[in-house]
């Protein structure tokens, strides 16, 4: 949380971990994303949870510039790529609710839940409109329009802090959730 992002070039193997902090003033992340890139390494996204927001390396982590336009200050804690629109990235945030880019994080603008702590949120890999966030106290929200608008998604659930969601590979239909003291639903 204090120490910036680190990256292992052998899958973690011989514990052979180094910093990649070059461009980083701010080391409170708590979120990192990977879009893989063929070409020069992959893109990456550092969501922190002090002052800057996010920060992204287009090289595999050697450098990072500062990609917080419009957003200063968010509190990131997690990130989710779209897999169909390469270039969007929703950023959940503690005080800002979801923030979105279409621009791969040149600019970024809010997508909905302002007044909601968000914990994370999923974005369904056959049809990218179609977006499930999880908050500290309201439970679930769905939104099918990429973000426009969201409704509650509650039915069922006993507990409304939501601490992870996961769609799982070749099942869309799915959705795994983590409730604060509740369990895995």
């Amino acid at each position: 949380h204090e120490h910036g992002p680190y990256k292992s070039s052998d899958y973690g193997n011989k514990n052979t971990w180094a910093a990649i902090q070059n461009g980083i003033d701010d080391l409170s992340g708590r979120a990192i994303a990977i879009k893989p890139k063929y070409v020069d390494g992959a893109e990456l996204f550092y969501g922190v949870w002090h002052f800057d927001s996010v920060y992204k390396s287009i090289n595999s982590g050697s450098t990072w510039i500062l990609s917080n336009q419009g957003i200063p200050y968010t509190k990131v804690y997690s990130i989710a790529l779209d897999p169909i629109e390469s270039d969007t990235v929703y950023l959940t945030s503690y005080n800002r609710g979801i923030v979105k880019s279409v621009d791969a994080g040149l600019s970024w603008q809010l997508a909905g839940l302002h007044d909601d702590k968000v914990y994370g949120l999923a974005v369904n890999p056959v049809s990218s409109s179609s977006l499930v966030a999880g908050t500290s106290g309201d439970g679930l929200y769905r939104s099918t329009d990429a973000s426009i608008s969201w409704l509650p998604s509650n039915s069922g659930i006993d507990n409304a802090m939501v601490t992870s969601i996961i769609l799982p590979p070749g099942d869309v239909d799915k959705i795994y959730t983590s409730l604060y003291g509740a369990g895995v639903y």
